[in-house]
């Protein structure tokens, strides 16, 4: 089976080495990616906004980074497959079944890192939502109250000469 990547054996066995590799890239960031999401939840729990700022910027970075990574991996999956797309549950059709131990151990890993990765993703959306409502609910009450935000246009008190008082506009 390996030899259907239209290369002599060695070829492909160096293809498949090379997308080892490709997903342990992607493996390492999926999991620096896990612990700044960590990091960014911290943050919000002790109000650090600085933190929280730090956080989304790494976050940046590694997702660029990512991105770069899936791409070398696509490429490399093309060349195994032929040219054709291919996604990581279909490489037996390409290098054979059973897949080679090193690279069924490393897509596993990809692939349980990836579910892992969005579901703390979710969480910190989930946490971020609660605090901008919360930060809404705050201000809605900060300016609800009863209180009177510009005494100087409240209500004439009884004695006060203002209550007479009248404006008049002479231009009209």
């Amino acid at each position: 089976m390996l030899e259907r990547a239209g290369t002599s054996n060695g070829g492909t066995i160096d293809r498949v080495s090379q997308l080892v590799r490709a997903l342990n890239a992607e493996r390492s960031l999926l999991g620096e990616l896990r612990e700044v999401l960590m990091v960014q939840r911290e943050a919000v729990a002790q109000n650090d906004q600085a933190g929280v700022e730090v956080s989304i910027h790494a976050m940046g970075r590694i997702m660029l980074t990512l991105e770069e990574s899936r791409r070398q991996r696509r490429a490399v999956l093309s060349l195994i497959a032929d040219g054709n797309e291919v996604a990581l549950t279909d490489l037996e059709e390409y290098v054979g079944d059973p897949v080679p131990e090193d690279l069924r151990s490393a897509r596993e890993a990809v692939q349980r890192l990836a579910v892992a990765t969005a579901n703390d993703l979710a969480i910190n959306q989930h946490v971020l939502d609660r605090v901008l409502h919360a930060g809404d609910t705050f201000l809605q009450r900060l300016f609800s109250t009863g209180l009177d935000t510009c005494p100087s246009y409240g209500p004439a008190k009884d004695g006060d000469e203002r209550a007479e008082a009248m404006l008049v506009n002479r231009t009209a």
